[in-house]
């Protein structure tokens, strides 16, 4: 027998013990309707009660999302100000060691220049050595000549 066969037999004795009863079939109709209904009603609440807790998961969801975009837009800023941090820091170390340097060669040049000085101060003193050294020698050739003259 098939599902189909059972149903129109149940449905029947249903009929049929309905009809041999004190009750219209129009009561059980209606009783039946009110009971799905009520039925209809109550799972209605049920999903409401579901639907308006899925509505808070997903507000809370919503809320701890930004709350957590907002603190990841702090720590990019906070290391944002780190690595600027550091940028400065090694900028400043940079300019002082250029700093440093050209205050090295600053000192080496006006070495230089001492030297430079000194050697040009050395070599008028050999001139002026020489230039005496041949006036004396020149002098006493003369005189030399003078005196074998005489």
């Amino acid at each position: 027998m098939t599902l189909r066969s059972c149903c129109v037999n149940a449905l029947k004795q249903v009929i049929e013990l309905i009809d041999n009863s004190n009750v219209s079939l129009s009561d059980v109709v209606d009783d039946v309707v009110d009971d799905v209904n009520e039925s209809i009603e109550q799972k209605k609440e049920k999903l409401k009660i579901v639907v308006d807790e899925v509505k808070k998961q997903v507000e809370e969801a919503k809320s701890e999302l930004a709350n957590k975009v907002a603190e990841a837009k702090v720590n990019v800023d906070e290391v944002k100000k780190d690595i600027q941090e550091h940028i400065d820091v090694k900028v400043t170390e940079a300019k002082e060691q250029v700093e440093v340097k050209i205050a090295e060669a600053k000192t080496k040049v006006n070495e230089v220049r001492e030297h430079i000085e000194d050697a040009k101060e050395d070599v008028k003193n050999k001139i002026k050595e020489e230039i005496v050294d041949v006036i004396v020698d020149n002098l006493e050739v003369t005189e030399n000549k003078e005196e074998s003259k005489v």
